[in-house]
This record gives C-alpha cells, sequence and structure tokens, in this order.
C-alpha cells in the first residue's frame, strides 16, 4: 500500500517557544532562493504613484483593542514575578535593535551582523541580551514569504533569544501585477497567536512570534515600547489616514495615559519604521505624523524627548553652539552645492540642490540657521537671503 503523502507547508504547533538551533551550524554561503531585480517593479510603482498617488494600506485590526499588549515574560513563556524580579535586581534590561536587514543579494553582509550578535551572548559581559528589536523591512523587497527563510530565520538560526519586529513599508509593500495580500507573510510569522514553526522557517527551529497585531505595547521590567505601523509608503510614514483610519491614534492615547496612571518610571520607547524626524539621509521628515504623535503627547501630558525643542532651548542660550551641531551634518553638503552654483552664477540652484540632498530638513535649517531668518514659504529660498549667503564653516 502506497503511504500518503506528507504535508510539510502547514506550521506545527509547540508548547514553549524555541529561539535557536540546539547545536551552532554553520553560515550559508548563498540563498536557497535566487532574489531577482526588483528594478522592473519599482519602475511600475514609480509610475502608479505619478499617475495615482499610492495610499497607505489597510492592515488587519490586532487582539486586545484599544491596547493590543504583550509582555517579556508572555514571549519567554515564563514566570512574569522571578522574570521581574531578576532584571530590577540587576537594575539593567539589555536588548539588541537593528532594522532594514533584509538582504536581496547574498547571505553575507547579513551574516556578519547577526553572528556578531550571536557573539554577545558568549562574551564575559554580566548582562547578556534579552531580545532583539527589529525596526522594520525584515524582508526586501515586498515582504514575499518565499524569502523569509533566507532574509530572516538563516540569518538567524544560531540567535537565541526572541526576536520581536515592527513592520516596515518593505513587509507591508505589494509587487505589481501580483495578488499578495498586504503584510500576510509577517502576520503569519510575527503575530502568531500560539508558538508554532511555520512553513517559511525552512525546518529551522525558531517559533513565530506571538506579537498582537502590527502595533502594540511591549513591556518588560523597566522599559515599555510602543509600536506602531508607519505603513507601506516609501514616504512619508503614516499612522493614521482616511485610508487606514485611526486606530493607532486611539491606541497611542491609551496607551499614553496607562503610562500615567500606572505612573510609569522606566524607559519609554516610541518605535516606528519611518523616521518622524530627520536631519538628513536618504528619507525626508513624516510630518503629518509627527503632528498626529505631538497632539496625542499633548493631550495626554506625556511628555516624550524632542530633538527638536531641545535645539531651540540651545540656540537661545548660545547661538555659536546651536550652529555647531547642524554644520558638521550640513555643511559638506551645502558647500558642495554652493560651489557648483557658483561656478555658474546661478545662487537659486545651490538651494534646491542642497534642499535634494537634504529633504525637508534643509528647509528648516535654510531658514532658521544658515540665513538666520523666518522659516521661508516660497519653493526656493534663495531669492530673499541671497545677500548673506557663503559656504559654512565649522570652525565655530
Amino acid at each position: 500500500m502506497e503511504a500518503e503523502p506528507i504535508d510539510n507547508t502547514g506550521v506545527t504547533q509547540l508548547e514553549k517557544p524555541v529561539f535557536a538551533q540546539p547545536h551552532p551550524t554553520p553560515a550559508p554561503a548563498k540563498f536557497e532562493i535566487k532574489h531577482p531585480s526588483d528594478n522592473p517593479a519599482y519602475k511600475k510603482i514609480d509610475e502608479l504613484n505619478r499617475e495615482h498617488k499610492i495610499a497607505p494600506l489597510p492592515f488587519p485590526a490586532p487582539r486586545g483593542l484599544p491596547e493590543p499588549k504583550l509582555t517579556l515574560a508572555a514571549v519567554l513563556d515564563t514566570d512574569a514575578g522571578t522574570l521581574n524580579k531578576k532584571i530590577e535586581t540587576h537594575g539593567q534590561l539589555v536588548f539588541h535593535a537593528a532594522g532594514d536587514t533584509g538582504s536581496t543579494r547574498g547571505p553575507e553582509s547579513q551574516n556578519l551582523v547577526s553572528d556578531k550578535m550571536v557573539n554577545d551572548f558568549t562574551d564575559e559581559e554580566k548582562e547578556q541580551p534579552l531580545f532583539l528589536f527589529h525596526l522594520g523591512d525584515v524582508i526586501y523587497s515586498f515582504g514575499e514569504a518565499q524569502y523569509y527563510y533566507d532574509q530572516f530565520y538563516e540569518p538567524y538560526r544560531d540567535y537565541p533569544a526572541p526576536i520581536l519586529a515592527l513592520a516596515g513599508n518593505h513587509d507591508g509593500m505589494v509587487a505589481p501585477g501580483t495578488s499578495a495580500t498586504s503584510l500576510a507573510a509577517f502576520l503569519e510569522n510575527f503575530c502568531a497567536e500560539t508558538f508554532e514553526v511555520t512553513s517559511e522557517a525552512g525546518g529551522l527551529a525558531r517559533t513565530a512570534q506571538i506579537q498582537p497585531g502590527v502595533f502594540f505595547t511591549f513591556e518588560a521590567p523597566l522599559i515599555r515600547i510602543l509600536a506602531l505601523y508607519s505603513n507601506t509608503l516609501e514616504d512619508p510614514g503614516v499612522i493614521a489616514s482616511p485610508t487606514i483610519g485611526t486606530s493607532q491614534l486611539t491606541y497611542l492615547e491609551t496607551a499614553l495615559n496607562r503610562v500615567k496612571s500606572d505612573k510609569f518610571d522606566g524607559a519609554l520607547i516610541l518605535a516606528h519604521h519611518h523616521p518622524a524626524y530627520t536631519a538628513g539621509g536618504k528619507h525626508g521628515w513624516s510630518q503629518e505624523m509627527l503632528s498626529q504623535i505631538d497632539e496625542i503627547c499633548s493631550k495626554t501630558g506625556v511628555v516624550m524627548q524632542d530633538l527638536r525643542e531641545w535645539l531651540v532651548r540651545v540656540s537661545r542660550k548660545d547661538r555659536a553652539r546651536r550652529l555647531s551641531w547642524q554644520f558638521q551634518i550640513l555643511s559638506e553638503s551645502w558647500n558642495e552645492a554652493f560651489s557648483a552654483a557658483s561656478r555658474r552664477g546661478k545662487f537659486d540652484c545651490a538651494c534646491c540642490a542642497f534642499r535634494r540632498r537634504r529633504g525637508k530638513v534643509a528647509n528648516d535649517i535654510l531658514g532658521n540657521v544658515v540665513l538666520a531668518g523666518p522659516r521661508p514659504g516660497s519653493p526656493c529660498l534663495m531669492p530673499q537671503r541671497r545677500s548673506v549667503l557663503a559656504p559654512i564653516t565649522t570652525s565655530i
């Protein structure tokens, strides 16, 4: 009699979580599934965005609204009292944080980082990391299930602790011309309801994480992390809109009110993939998201550390000191643009080139620091302040 076929495509339920392989294993030299170029897909996305202005994508409601919660004790499946007492006695909690780890070219670069993280568990430090909190973009480029083994499970095969994750834009994006569901693979591998090994693990031991959804409060002794989902656009991050609703704003208000009512005095971290505020780099500000967060913080009376306000306070006390920090970051881009514009005699181009390099923050720096005037509203700042233009120096 012919044997019945074995189904290895489903999940395997376990009673307790498993994190690493029983014994260390060698790093792979190549991916199991070769990742083709995504350039044609990105080109199509750019075309769609120009024609239709792509909107954020809806997502399933997390379990446990209005404030979905997850504790470190639940993740470890251990007694909360014993765990909390141990950490509070030591007065320290150590954890890893990383983001944008997915690689499409091969395993080497990602393994260099993950292997070093594993080494932290064998160092002579008294306190070892208790978990990794991933800041999004676990899988490139469209969060596809078939790449979870190569880009997530295999690199962390020997990481002996839980891994929690924000969903980044690439984890929720859907490739043009496909019928995939946004976030489907992320939810299966990070938002399971029970300890289970998914088919994406490819036979490795790590169980899926049990997060309640794409936004939630993660609680551990000495720390609370309020995790938000800033959706699928390349820029900006979006946590509330007519398309996706305001459930995350309700969650954030509920969570911050509980911080006050609990008189929580540990570290409070607000985590999201897209930067709400940035002083440079490839991505610009997410200004509407920042305003929404600020409004709820003001409403609840919870003050988060605000770099912008810190810079303002410093500038009022010491004009020279306020220049040095911004200049160190931005002078190279500005001087390059200024030099090129000087050669052409077109100073308007210097402003525009600078803003292209440094994003929306350049508008603030040019308006409030370089030009020492009010924030201009015109598309190009130079016609208003041409007389005070000069290359930036950092010898302040």
